[in-house]
């Protein structure tokens, strides 16, 4: 019968001890790592959901300003705050043919570009006619607007919208109300 050493315990030797700690210590640097790595990306996230909300407000400033009448085809400006961004509003109008590049069939499809639209008041005999433009909404890290004006930096944010806006049509010597340009509405 084998009998038990009375020096011989049930406890750990220190060579276990010191390969269990190195085992949990590589496991914290590790988990630690990750939660820096977890903030890292969830700043970066913050700060670009800010600055999408930040675009579609200047976006909807936009084209307030575009239904309301404003001719600008082309403005950039600064946004004050932490951080500073700065900002580029392109306006410009979409015809019949830009819109059939994309497609593949063998008839290009037409824009409802020169539909009549009835005028409010019906003793007015000037019709007006609606066209298709296109706003874009450029935003850049930084209040500097050498970034906007060369074009050379990438945007934190590009939005894009395509809205309808009403022209005035003018009348021809028929009779008949022919729409006017979205050049006449002063886009370029």
């Amino acid at each position: 019968m084998i009998g038990r050493d009375s020096k011989s315990r049930g406890a750990f030797s220190l060579l276990e001890v010191m390969i269990a700690t190195a085992i949990l210590a590589g496991s914290a640097m590790v988990l630690l790592s990750l939660i820096g790595l977890g903030t890292r990306y969830g700043n970066r996230s913050e700060a670009r959901i800010a600055a999408l909300v930040q675009a579609q407000s200047i976006l909807d400033e936009s084209i307030a300003r575009i239904t309301a009448g404003d001719t600008t085809a082309k403005y950039t400006g600064e946004l004050t705050g932490p951080p500073p961004r700065s900002y580029q509003i392109s306006v410009e109008p979409v015809t019949a043919e830009e819109d059939s590049k994309d497609w593949n069939d063998s008839e290009p499809p037409q824009l409802a570009e020169s539909a009549p639209v009835p005028s409010p008041s019906p003793s007015s005999t000037t019709q007006r006619t609606t066209s298709l433009v296109r706003v874009t909404v450029k935003l850049f890290d930084g209040a500097t607007n050498n970034a906007v004006a060369t074009n050379s930096s990438e945007p934190m944010i590009s939005l894009t919208r395509w809205i309808r806006i009403q022209t005035p049509a003018t009348n021809d010597p028929n009779g008949m109300a022919s729409p006017a340009s979205a050049g006449s509405r002063g886009f370029p």
